[in-house]
């Protein structure tokens, strides 16, 4: 059955919040006690960059996994589409489908800049007392911001944006463009004039307390004589895979090749990462995911069998 859902929180004590989180009072306030003690950190590389992760250990991810749930019950609009079930990027892609000139422009070191205050007063305007705002933080903050790795922090930076996302929304629909949020990525599309907007999209996000990127492949105007690229989905005529990260994992694959010709051993990880990329593929456009899923097959079938 599925569950309704909420406008807002209104948790008044802690007693109502643990019988929400199904958690005791006090284990609750144990784990806030020593927060870094449930916290394992490391780096990793994620899309070619290398971020810093804070993952959340033992009760306190059993915690926050419950607190997810609850959160995502909150009602948001659909054009904040970042890690929310039932939307992707190629949803998040549609509305963009043909138009004559796509803006698209980037959040900023996003998740450091949601701070606990940020979040605290986020709790409190979703009707939690100040106590039970004080505990929430404690447990979906580390380091002064929502953490890279929790299960909290895509739903926490939902929320906290939607006031700004509501502007800059409202300023689309006046220019009868289209406009929706996935995470840090923001993408807007409708009449060729729409750089020109660009100046006030950047005010609002400033005055909202977060900050643009300024690196030019961050803020693009992409017009309908070029590719247009929405987070990763091609969304010129039809929504396909972009011809870069096509011809990218075409190249994986003969490298991949190459390796195992060269009696490489440990080719178990290069082999899993292919898979992935090959069915993103297939996901955006079917029959050049199944030429390449077809290369990769006939080179596994190649590998001796121990």
């Amino acid at each position: 059955m599925n569950k309704r859902n909420l406008r807002k929180l209104n948790i008044k004590s802690l007693e109502h919040l643990a019988l929400q989180l199904g958690y005791p009072r006090k284990k609750l306030l144990k784990v806030c006690s020593n927060i870094s003690k449930y916290y394992r950190s490391r780096d990793r590389l994620i899309k070619g960059k290398n971020r810093h992760i804070d993952e959340p250990v033992f009760d306190l991810r059993c915690i926050l996994d419950k607190l997810q749930e609850l959160l995502s019950r909150i009602e948001l609009p659909d054009y904040i589409q970042g890690g929310r079930k039932g939307f992707s990027i190629i949803k998040n892609a549609e509305p963009h489908l043909g138009k004559a000139a796509v803006l698209k422009f980037d959040l900023e070191d996003f998740f450091p800049s949601i701070h606990c205050t940020r979040v605290y007063n986020l709790f409190i305007d979703l009707g939690c007392s100040w106590r039970v705002g004080s505990v929430l933080t404690r447990l979906t903050t580390y380091g002064g911001c929502v953490p890279h790795g929790s299960p909290t922090s895509t739903v926490i930076a939902n929320l906290c944006i939607l006031p700004l996302a509501k502007r800059i929304r409202k300023l689309a629909e006046s220019h009868i463009c289209d406009y929706n949020q996935f995470v840090d990525d923001g993408a807007m599309s409708g009449r060729v004039y729409i750089e020109k907007l660009r100046p006030l999209i950047e005010r609002i996000i400033k005055q909202m307390g977060f900050r643009a990127s300024t690196k030019p492949q961050k803020r693009k105007t992409l017009y309908w004589y070029e590719e247009q690229v929405v987070c990763g989905v091609k969304v010129n005529k039809k929504i396909t895979v972009p011809a870069g990260t096509f011809r990218t994992v075409e190249e994986e694959i003969k490298f991949f090749k190459q390796d195992i010709t060269k009696g490489k051993k440990c080719f178990e990880k290069d082999a899993r990462s292919l898979r992935g990329k090959i069915q993103h593929i297939k996901n955006l456009d079917k029959e050049k995911g199944i030429k390449l899923q077809q290369k990769f097959n006939d080179i596994i079938k190649k590998i001796p069998q121990h």
